[in-house]
């Protein structure tokens, strides 16, 4: 986005003046109008920047204070004024009331004629957008080259984090760290100060957001829609040291490049697991012809989890039908996301156990490889666990040990 401030760094553009000190500069510029109608509200548009001589109020000021409220109201980024034939200086009680609202008024220096500014403005703002609409497009490219080659997301993360020049953290559904730019492996301690950050943006409901001032801020929140009811989050921080040509746009295109990396991922495991799951069933079965020896086939076993032990126990887990919840795309990525955070869990405590999926009643089977002690008070701990993530509940049943 190009604002006042940049365009006043230019040095085309170095004789513009700020009048009012508290005028803020940060606002964003997207055209410029000119003007000599009070009215000039009902026919201009948003991050416009009005340019005028002032002639309308070369008699009486008081008229600009009405003029800066309503141009304030329609989000007008600022206001430049061509001093010299019509107003000499601007009265003082003007400036004043620019200053409450922060709202900038520029002084337009008699060496300029105002189609000749408005023309040199426009241009360099179109150049300014068309350089980083390239680079938007650039990112995603690239993106999508290494999604194309197959490549992970972790490299993904990492060339975007190199791209941007910034630290970048990619979180999963469960609000866990899913892949990190090479800065958090520098600097471990950002890894849980990024992680308080982004629950208390959860907790306030300030994802995704929505207004570019977020991009004032030291990090900015991305959700990724890879699931539309379990989506992903791109966190990019020291936001605020972004420089041109970035854009929203670049973060938005990686976003999108992000979300198809995803879900293809996630296509790609549950076909995987599908296999695995049609094999547990069919071991599972009583029929004799599916029965196999462990010590026989352990190479083969161990491909579908499945391991040489001394003790095996089945745990069914089922979530629990609620009334009124009848959206099949709620429910079945609900299933999966389920799958995947009962994974994880169980995992953890133990890397033995084992986790299939019953897509037709939307169960799962537990195989405990190991003996444990403690499991009923953990299956109590995922219950609770899973209410809180979820907003839903489980139900275990326990089968019997076989050793």
């Amino acid at each position: 986005m190009t604002t006042l401030k940049e365009i006043m760094s230019i040095q085309q553009f170095s004789d513009l003046t700020l009048l009012n000190v508290e005028g803020d500069l940060d606002r964003e510029v997207e055209m410029v109008d000119i003007t000599e109608t009070p009215d000039i509200k009902n026919f201009t548009a948003p991050h416009s920047f009005i340019v005028t001589t002032g002639m309308s109020y070369q008699h009486d000021q008081s008229g600009l204070i009405d003029l800066i409220r309503e141009l304030n109201d329609i989000q007008v980024a600022g206001i430049g004024i061509k001093l010299s034939r019509f107003l000499e200086k601007i009265d003082d009680e003007v400036i004043e009331f620019a200053n409450k609202l922060k709202f900038p008024i520029i002084r337009i220096p008699e060496s300029w004629n105002l189609g000749s500014i408005t023309h040199h403005i426009s241009s360099y703002i179109l150049d300014e957008e068309t350089e980083k609409l390239y680079f938007a497009l650039d990112i995603q490219q690239e993106l999508n080259t290494m999604l194309m080659r197959g490549l992970s997301l972790e490299m993904m993360i990492e060339r975007m984090s190199r791209l941007l020049h910034v630290p970048v953290m990619l979180l999963n559904p469960f609000y866990q760290i899913k892949s990190m730019s090479h800065h958090f492996q520098e600097h471990s301690e950002q890894v849980q100060k990024n992680l308080s950050y982004f629950k208390r943006s959860l907790n306030s409901n300030h994802i995704p957001p929505n207004n570019r001032a977020s991009f004032q801020e030291e990090h900015i929140i991305f959700e990724v829609p890879a699931f539309k009811y379990f989506p992903y989050y791109l966190m990019v921080s020291n936001v605020n040291t972004l420089t041109y040509p970035f854009s929203l746009l670049a973060i938005e295109q990686a976003v999108n490049t992000l979300s198809l990396a995803i879900y293809k991922n996630s296509k790609i495991k549950e076909a995987e697991q599908q296999e695995v799951n049609r094999f547990f069933e069919t071991l599972m079965s009583e029929h004799p012809d599916n029965l196999m020896s462990v010590k026989q086939h352990p190479e083969f076993l161990k491909k579908h989890h499945i391991q040489t032990s001394n003790f095996y126990q089945v745990i069914i887990c089922a979530i629990d039908k609620e009334k009124d919840v009848e959206n099949n795309i709620y429910l079945n990525e609900r299933y999966q996301m389920t799958f995947e955070w009962l994974t994880h869990k169980l995992i953890d405590i133990d890397p033995s156990i084992s986790l299939y999926m019953s897509p037709g009643n939307h169960r799962f089977t537990i195989l405990l490889q190991t003996k444990h002690q403690y499991y009923l008070d953990y299956c109590k701990y995922l219950q609770k666990e899973y209410k809180k993530l979820f907003n839903s509940t489980l139900s275990f049943g326990i089968g019997n040990e076989v050793t």
